[in-house]
This record gives structure tokens, C-alpha cells and sequence, in this order.
């Protein structure tokens, strides 16, 4: 393993392009398995050896690597086992990842790292919103078939979606919120937090916005009166110019063809009901990991993913694993709540995790390296935090 000296500029260049290739998912070639940037970033350091590991892992870090096993034990009940393997091991370069991640970014001072994050935050904001412009005018001069993906957008039940730089318009939800609450605490970068408000509303993700809601209620419940009417007004304000642009028809038909099927989840109630049925049974230890897709194709002739990673991980992994899981998130989530009640400068983050984890309720994410990633990053503020803080 090469050893980085403190100083080395290099640290820095490799922490961003460990956080930035995380949220590229749209950049990515397909063999049967998706294989995407970070892969190749995480394959080009082991194998020059310019990595680092953290040298003792938190309660947290500990319980990622007992659910990592655990759930691979789960693999043995595979009804498709080689490709659980594959998986298996995908799993495992992600948590690993995440591992690498938090040691590099360890060797900055606190500063460099807020750099870094905001520097990911900034690039990820314009070049989504870049995509997303060229992609709604494709769609307006030429347009797209349903389910269609072009540039940043894609389009569902008629409407345009953004995507950015992600492959779903939930994921880029999800993006957006680990960064909304950072920018929205800097003074003179407000702009982003407001950019990355209005990319979730492009995205037109249910989920993304509840959870944007619950974490700004939290944000605003640490601000004095003048910070909460500001928001108030730019929001209000944005929401007048926005009608004066846009045909109130317009507005009505997105409104209604979102709202259309909110009874039954956009079909997630149904899906959710036919992973209870496939659970009966298989409560200990679950169906096994990876394994609800090919589960729901055999009993329901249905492809889709479960699209909730507390259910996905409750029904292949079953009450063992999603007992570890559970007190992995709430373990790590606990150790932020100090910082929001007494450290006025990271009060930001609790907010952030509460919203990034109400917002993967409604996706299949127990696998994606953002979750792991930003996880790894969080810690590395929480231990800097604890020392001499030097602010962005």
C-alpha cells in the first residue's frame, strides 16, 4: 500500500473522484451486470495500492461488515446462484469502497473535506441540470417514447422525469438530498441548496419531496426567525415566477398524472403485498439475498424490485439480518444528534441522514454505494468534528 504523506495534494484529488464516481450511475456498460465508474476507480487502487482503511472501524463500520456476512450467508437459499455470487461480491466492493473512502479522506483536515464535498456537490448540480436542459430539448423538438432515457431526463406516463447524472429520477432525488442541507447552511452558497430543491421537483419523486419536507422542518426548528422567513420568501417568490412561465394546464396534467394511483403506492402496495406472501415462511432468515426479483417472477410472472430497502432487506435477509441492518442506521444516525442540538456548524447533517434515509424507503437501495459512501463520509466529519474544527 503506498503511504500518503500528510501533505500530499494527491489525497485530495483521490478522495474526490472516490465521492464524485459514486453518484455517475448514468455513466455506466451493461454485461449482464452493470458495471460503473467506481468500480473501475475502486479495481485501479487496490491494484496500485494507492488506498488507505480506516485504522479502527465504529459500532457502526462493525455491524455494515456483520450484515455484509450475514446477508451472504442468506445467499446459500439462491435460486440463481451464480448470479448471487456476482452480486454478492458487487456487495462487497461497495462496502469496501465505502472502507477506502473514509481511511483517504481521514488523512485531510477537516476544511480540505468540506472542500471536497461541496466541490462533488457543485459539479453534480450543473452537470445535471446541464443534461437535464439538453434532454428537455430533445424532448420538446423531437420527443421520446414512454420509459424512454435520453441525456438527463427520461419519460413516465407521458411527463419528462430528470434523471441527471443518475439512472432514475428517485436516485437523483436521493442525490440532491445529501447535499441540499449542506449548501443551505452556507451563507453565501444558498444558491445550490435551492438549485438542488428545484432538481428533486424536476425529478417529480414523491418520496424525494416528503423526505426534503421532514428534513427542512428539522433544519428550520435550528434557525432563528429571519433565516426561516428568507426561505419562506425565495420559495414563495420561486413558485410565483415559476407559474408565470409555465401553462397552468401543463402544471395541472403533471400534478394529476403524479397524483394518479397515490391509493396503491404507484403500484408499490401491490408489490409490497406479493413480498409479504413470498416472506411467509422465511422469517428467520429470509429468502435470501438478491433473490426477490426472481422470487416475484416465479410466483407473480412480475420483474419488478421491491422498491423499499427496509422491506427488500426484511424479506431476503429476514429478521436477523434486519435486526443488524436497523441498528446499523440507527447507530450511526445516533451519534449526529448531539451535533445538532449543541455544534451550530454541522447541525446540517442530522437533518440530511433523516431525510437520505426516509428517502431510500421508496427504493431498492441496500445495494447502491451511495448509501455506504455517504455514510463513510458522515463519520469522517463526525470524528474531524470532535477535534479542532476548521469550517469550509
Amino acid at each position: 500500500m503506498y503511504v500518503f504523506k500528510s501533505s500530499d495534494t494527491n489525497i485530495k484529488a483521490c478522495c474526490f473522484i472516490l465521492f464524485l464516481s459514486v453518484f455517475m450511475s448514468r455513466f455506466n456498460f451493461d454485461f449482464g451486470v452493470s458495471l460503473q465508474i467506481f468500480h473501475a476507480v475502486f479495481v485501479f487502487l487496490v491494484v496500485s495500492g494507492i488506498y488507505a482503511i480506516p485504522r479502527a472501524l465504529l459500532p457502526d463500520e462493525l455491524l455494515m461488515l456483520l450484515f455484509y456476512i450475514l446477508f451472504s450467508f442468506t445467499g446459500i437459499y439462491s435460486i440463481e446462484p451464480a448470479k448471487t455470487i456476482i452480486m454478492i461480491l458487487g456487495l462487497g466492493v461497495v462496502i469496501n469502497y465505502a472502507l477506502i473512502t473514509r481511511g483517504l479522506l481521514s488523512r485531510l483536515e477537516m476544511k480540505a473535506v468540506l472542500q471536497v464535498f461541496a466541490i462533488v456537490g457543485k459539479i453534480i448540480f450543473w452537470f445535471s441540470l446541464f443534461l437535464y436542459f439538453f434532454g428537455a430539448l430533445y424532448f420538446n423538438l423531437y420527443g421520446l417514447n414512454e420509459g424512454q432515457k435520453f441525456m438527463g431526463v427520461m419519460v413516465e406516463k407521458g411527463i419528462l422525469r430528470a434523471i441527471g447524472i443518475s439512472t432514475d429520477p428517485n436516485f437523483l432525488s436521493l442525490i440532491s438530498i445529501v447535499f441540499v442541507f449542506f449548501f443551505l447552511s452556507k451563507k453565501n452558497e444558498k444558491i445550490y441548496a435551492f438549485g438542488f430543491i428545484i432538481l428533486i421537483l424536476l425529478t417529480l419523486s414523491r418520496g424525494g419531496a416528503a423526505s426534503l419536507v421532514v428534513g427542512l422542518v428539522l433544519y428550520l426548528l435550528k434557525n432563528d426567525f429571519k433565516k426561516l422567513a428568507y426561505i419562506v420568501l425565495c420559495s414563495i417568490s420561486f413558485i410565483i415566477i415559476f407559474q408565470l412561465f409555465i401553462d397552468p394546464d401543463f402544471l395541472n396534467l403533471v400534478f394529476e398524472k403524479r397524483m394518479s394511483g397515490l391509493e396503491t403506492g404507484a403500484g408499490r402496495f401491490d408489490i409490497w403485498s406479493q413480498g409479504l406472501k413470498i416472506f411467509e415462511g422465511n422469517e428467520v432468515f429470509g429468502i435470501g439475498i438478491f433473490q426477490f426479483q426472481s422470487y416475484n417472477k416465479l410466483y407473480f410472472s412480475d420483474g419488478h424490485f421491491l422498491h423499499n430497502t427496509y422491506f427488500e432487506v426484511l424479506i431476503e435477509g429476514g429478521v436477523v439480518v434486519f435486526a443488524v441492518f436497523m441498528l446499523m442506521l440507527i447507530t450511526f444516525t445516533s451519534k449526529f444528534v448531539h451535533l445538532y442540538l449543541f455544534n451550530d456548524d454541522f447541525f446540517w447533517i442530522l437533518p440530511t441522514i433523516i431525510s437520505f434515509f426516509i428517502c431510500i424507503f421508496g427504493l431498492s437501495a441496500y445495494a447502491s454505494p451511495i448509501i455506504y459512501t455517504f455514510m463513510a463520509v458522515m463519520n469522517v466529519i463526525y470524528l474531524k468534528s470532535k477535534s479542532k474544527i476548521t469550517t469550509y
